[in-house]
């Protein structure tokens, strides 16, 4: 499929810009640079591991041209390299797998990147002043320890391997450190906390039925599960049950949102409100559509603003998606952001697979995590984030309770998996901070940062987001962004 713009080529990662990167190796439409042999399904580049057009720079193993460790160390294909490779028919390898970075005081984390601290020097740490203690093999690192430590003695790991103080660190499932709660350390790198719903560290605190410790009645309240709470709770073998429901909050003049959180504004008292002066239809139901088609800040007349260039059927059933997740933006700059990135990676809405499929399916067959691809599965991006790599893929599919490491297609054929594989993805990398502060460049910088930001290779596709952006946002009445939105 061609770009919109006839002046613009379709890059091997199904991407439209202009350059050696979008027209040259593996260009599949457009004004390409180099030969190119179309088969079937895919576009096969009649030469391998191509040049830079910039001497200086290095081609990655990703098939990007630039400078520095990330594009000349591990997997380089051409230029300067500064690890040694072969080259085969139609990719190369390199015969090290854990390069050490260009500064020597850094080090290479679990996933490829070089800097400084526990998050690259710590659990998994392939190469450099790592701290903890790793196996090299042919091409991977392992490491043999599931629970390192912090560089500050003081902080705790968290389950879900962060460095910080405080019960969300020390205390349930902490992992190392001088943790608060007794746990129990499996062989597999895991964390099993020997008691459940246990105390938080403070005692005048409440452990919320998201295991979270604080005061008030979204701690206290319904479904509190350890502390002094509120209300009466019946605890389970692994699970704790609120003996009332729709409960008000402790402000009258409060809504209890569909979340179980107490608030004022659309977002608590509009659809789904359980309990307080309640503005719209109250539901106990997975709906998040109030009656006249809106969700938030989102309705038709702003949806068809944003995504102006697909027919109303289309559009019709895309909002029907996004109103089956029961998501909500917090107000209009998380609602520009988000949809400005969803129109950005689903060339608004036309698509929700990337355009270089199925051929492209190879290129995402790597996984950095234990998790390996389904055999004749294809995890390139689908959905509205264009989710892409089999780790992702069965997270995603661990956290939404659906197995789509074996049914990927899930992702592009169901409406509402479209977007809630996008929602995960959005919270799952502390997207919606920056986002409901209308801080677009935090965002791109956890969506494509090693691309697109700091004049990457990626930078003019970067800039195509950021105008998308600064559309969207006129459809909210917003103005200008007030944060710088490049990266």
């Amino acid at each position: 499929m061609a770009c919109p713009d006839s002046s613009q080529c379709l890059s091997k990662w199904g991407s439209c810009g202009t350059g050696s990167d979008y027209c040259g190796d593996g260009c599949q439409a457009g004004p390409c640079t180099e030969t190119t042999t179309t088969t079937s399904s895919s576009i096969t580049t009649t030469g391998v591991n191509l040049p830079c057009s910039d001497s200086t720079q290095c081609r990655s193993k990703w098939g990007y041209c630039g400078t520095g460790s990330d594009y000349c160390g591990d997997g380089c294909q051409a230029g300067p390299c500064m690890g040694a490779t072969t080259t085969t028919s139609s990719s190369t390898i390199t015969t090290g797998g854990s390069l050490l970075c260009s500064d020597p005081t850094q080090c290479r984390s679990k996933w490829g990147f070089c800097g400084t601290g526990s998050d690259y020097c710590g659990d998994g740490c392939q190469a450099g002043p790592c701290m903890g203690t790793t196996t090299t093999t042919s091409s991977s690192t392992i490491t043999t320890e599931g629970s390192l430590p912090c560089s500050d003695p003081t902080q705790c790991r968290s389950k879900w391997g962060y460095c910080g103080t405080g019960s969300d660190y020390c205390g349930d499932g902490c992992q190392a450190g001088p943790c608060t709660e007794t746990t129990t350390t499996t062989t597999s790198s895991s964390t099993t906390t020997t008691g459940v719903n246990p105390p938080c560290s403070d005692p005048t605190q409440c452990r919320s039925k998201w295991g979270y410790c604080g005061t008030g009645s979204d701690y206290c309240g319904d479904g509190c599960q350890g502390g002094p709470c509120t209300e009466t709770t019946t605890t389970t073998s692994s699970s704790t049950t609120t003996t009332g429901v729709n409960l008000s909050c402790s402000d009258p003049t409060q809504c209890r949102s569909k979340w179980g959180y107490c608030g004022t504004g659309s977002d608590y008292c509009g659809d789904g409100c359980q309990a307080g002066p309640c503005t719209g239809t109250s539901e106990n139901n997975n709906g998040s559509a109030s009656e006249n088609g809106s969700i938030g800040v989102i309705d038709n007349s702003t949806f068809a603003c944003v995504f102006n260039t697909i027919d109303s059927a289309l559009r019709t059933s895309r909002f029907n998606g996004l109103k089956a997740t029961g998501w909500t933006p917090v107000n209009k700059d998380e609602a520009a952001v988000f949809l400005a990135h969803v129109f950005h990676e689903t060339d608004g809405l036309k698509t929700m697979r990337e355009y270089c499929a199925p051929g492209c399916g190879s290129h995402y067959s790597g996984s950095w995590c234990s998790i390996s691809s389904a055999p004749g599965k294809s995890y390139y991006g689908r959905g509205w984030f264009q989710l892409s790599w089999p780790c992702n893929y069965h997270n995603a599919g661990k956290s939404l309770g659906v197995d789509l490491l074996a049914d990927p297609d899930k992702v592009e054929n169901d409406p509402k998996l479209a977007v809630s594989t996008a929602l995960w993805f959005y919270n799952a990398n502390g997207m919606a901070a920056p986002a409901q502060r209308g801080d677009f460049a935090a965002t791109t910088r956890i969506i494509n940062g090693a691309l697109e930001c700091n004049n990457g290779s990626g930078y003019s596709s970067q800039l195509t987001r950021v105008e998308t952006y600064k559309r969207v946002r006129q459809c909210f009445n917003l103005g200008q962004p007030s944060i710088n939105p490049i990266c």
